[in-house]
């Protein structure tokens, strides 16, 4: 759903950069043929700050794909962008996975040697029966009281906003299809809703049973990996 809409917005903000394009380029021919009204002129200064409204979402989305930080503002670094970030998708691919049968180069084939190869990684394994002592540890390393009231105690305000505002903004978007800048800008909006999310799993209420779902991608650590 989330791509889908990605999509979808990326098409209008391209129909609409086209739009704007030929208004702006109408006007400014009829501006050598004569004297534009005052709606026309400030028509005519209003366009060129659309396309730059829209120039800047694409660079910021650009920007998000190819998480490099080290670049200008307002620089219109879009193309440079790309090239990092279809550099970095060409690196982490992996083109061939080597099984006792032979080579599979096949996305079908690949996808079920990894799914097979991860299903048994993560299956249920038989419990051992093995604890550790009562003494194990020492009195002087067991959680104390203090140290314990403060792991369980109530999430606050202050330490939610100290971690949405200490990550980066622009990286990746979540699950939700937004990134940390959204939830940054629009804190003192929406950090009454985060709280009592919080406020919820402290208190055993809030449905987890996502967290059990993952995607697993294959990323070569060494060239040429199989």
């Amino acid at each position: 759903m989330t791509r889908g809409w990605a999509a979808n917005e990326v098409a209008r903000m391209n129909k609409e950069k086209v739009e704007l394009a030929l208004e702006y380029n109408d006007l400014e021919r009829e501006m050598d043929r004569r004297i534009l009204s005052d709606q026309e002129l400030c028509r005519f200064r209003q366009v060129p700050k659309d396309l730059d409204r829209i120039w800047a979402l694409e660079e910021i989305k650009a920007r998000q794909r190819s998480r490099d930080r080290d670049i200008l503002e307002e620089e219109r670094n879009t193309a440079y962008f790309h090239a990092v970030a279809n550099q970095r998708s060409r690196k982490k691919k992996v083109e061939v996975l080597e099984e006792s049968n032979g080579l599979v180069e096949d996305q079908k084939g690949m996808m079920e040697i990894a799914i097979d190869f991860y299903r048994n990684l993560f299956a249920k394994e038989d419990r051992i029966n093995v604890k550790l002592a009562d003494d194990f540890c020492k009195p002087e390393e067991l959680v104390t009281s203090e140290e314990n009231d403060l792991l369980t105690k109530p999430f606050s305000e202050e330490e939610i906003k100290s971690v949405v505002f200490s990550c980066y903004a622009e990286g990746a978007p979540g699950p939700d299809g937004v990134s940390l800048l959204f939830y940054q800008r629009f804190w003192d909006l929406i950090k009454n809703d985060m709280l009592a999310m919080f406020n919820d799993f402290h208190q055993g209420r809030l449905d987890l049973h996502r967290l059990n779902f993952a995607m697993i991608t294959l990323i070569p650590k060494e060239e040429g990996a199989r």
